[in-house]
């Protein structure tokens, strides 16, 4: 069986707690109605982040593993080698770089075969695989045992009992740090005060996951949990929150920043069949008053980023331009290029819109919506130079119940080569530099540039 996946990297969510709307009930609103944002041009100061400040790597690397050699046994190999020629075979034909992304595929898949060889155990047969697909180097491309399988992804859930927010995890010298990321209106999140880039350090005194690894801000409704919080430049403080049932129906937030023309739009979850219709209604609501003069795009910690659904991004793209946008093209010709293309679609003047989009570390689906907007000539990139390299992978399923997943097909902005971002990755026009624990709403650094840059047009 073969399928075609859309993959990118991007940060691990967890989620916490969500709830609705995209304006806090504590908000200041304008006269149309529409929030105004944190960040006050002129009265704001941003935060003063080095453009050399370490930012800690989100998926450090992990050291290779070692096997431990058994008694040969003619059967264990011979089930192996079934196994491990048909992925030597798919690699070799489906991959998409001629040369293995530069790596010595004869001698790569030789250490492996006398590995098996030699005597494998059973047991560490998936892993030595995992880490054969994984010495290609192009972060995309796995195999996953029958144990480690997916479980298949549950129905959307309306609601559930909690905080009303959700976090991201940064690793730095082996610590876990949880970062709020996305605090929604009427939450008891939002109520209680809490903001996006605000560190979780506890819960009741305790960890902030439970043994199972899931968040411990949820529990019963109407059960409260005192929230250890650190707000960037402030010393940490007890929150009291209450839990209660959560709406998980909004993925659009935005603002009109405070004495200009300038709007503001982020999107939580970009494979959120509703996150065009309300980006859509975003943009109507901040242009009721007077029509928007340049807007910002926040792509930084976008939910959804991997395993992305093209049909989506296509759609959103197409609000801001149009037409053939790109290919992805496999280099050994062995598929039809599939063509990523924008109908256009102008809400309010959104196709002549001057734009600027945010973009960090962590902003994964970067290629196909900051990098196309920005090698068409519609978009400048404010933030940090990002992973370039998307794929459409090829999969294929084996006897045994595993599944190999290769990058197949690289994509190529229109008018450019298929490793344009390769080497370099999505350069940003200007850089800036800053983890979500460094700066709050109001002194963000990215946005304090975003809107200089806007107010220069």
């Amino acid at each position: 069986m073969k399928r075609f996946w859309f993959f990118s990297l991007s940060l691990l969510f967890f989620l916490a707690a969500c709830s609705a709307k995209g304006s806090s009930p504590m908000a200041t609103l304008n006269s149309s109605g529409v929030r105004t944002c944190d960040y006050l041009p002129g009265q704001s100061r941003p935060a003063q982040i080095p453009l050399d400040s370490p930012q800690p790597a989100v998926s450090p690397s992990l050291a290779p593993l070692t096997f431990t050699k058994t008694p040969p046994d003619a059967k264990i190999i011979a089930y192996q080698m079934l196994i491990f020629n048909q992925i030597v075979k798919d690699i070799t034909e489906h991959y998409f770089s001629p040369e293995y992304n530069g790596v010595d595929w004869n001698s790569l898949q030789a250490k492996y075969k006398l590995l098996i060889q030699n005597g494998l155990k059973q047991a560490d047969f998936p892993q030595a695989m995992q880490q054969m697909v994984s010495e290609l180097g192009d972060g995309e491309s796995s195999y996953v045992s029958p144990v480690g399988q997916p479980t298949p992804t549950p129905a959307p859930v309306s609601n559930f009992v909690g905080i009303g927010a959700s976090f991201y995890t940064f690793t730095e010298n082996g610590e876990d740090t949880y970062v709020l990321t996305w605090v929604y209106s009427g939450s008891p999140a939002g109520q209680a005060g809490l903001k996006n880039h605000d560190a979780l350090l506890k819960v009741d005194g305790g960890p902030f996951l439970d043994e199972n690894g899931a968040p411990r801000t949820r529990g019963p409704e109407g059960s409260s949990v005192t929230i250890t919080v650190q707000t960037p430049g402030q010393v940490p403080r007890d929150v009291k929150v209450v839990r209660r049932a959560i709406d998980l129906t909004s993925v659009v937030d935005y603002c009109r920043v405070t004495g200009t023309a300038i709007g503001y739009i982020r999107w939580f979850d970009i494979n959120n069949s509703d996150t065009v219709a309300q980006t859509v209604e975003a943009l109507k609501q901040m242009s009721l008053s007077s029509p928007l003069q340049g807007l910002i795009i926040d792509l930084r910690q976008s939910n959804g980023s991997s395993d992305y659904d093209l049909n989506n991004l296509q759609s959103l793209v197409g609000l801001f331009t149009s037409g053939n946008l790109g290919s992805f093209i496999a280099p050994r010709g062995d598929s039809t290029p599939l063509v990523y293309t924008a109908s256009q679609s102008d809400i309010s003047g959104s196709q002549k819109l001057p734009l600027v989009v945010i973009q960090d570390l962590s902003s994964g689906s970067i290629p196909l919506i900051t990098g196309v907007l920005q090698v068409n000539g519609r978009a400048l990139i404010v933030g940090q130079t990002a992973d370039g390299e998307v794929y459409n992978n090829f999969c294929n399923d084996y006897v045994d119940g595993s599944t190999l997943c290769i990058a197949n097909e690289v994509f190529q902005p229109v008018g450019k080569t298929p490793d344009y971002w390769k080497k370099t990755g999505v350069v940003p026009d200007v850089l800036v530099n800053g983890r979500g624990d460094q700066y709050t709403v109001a002194d963000d650094p990215y946005l304090a540039k975003a809107v200089a840059l806007l107010m220069q047009k």
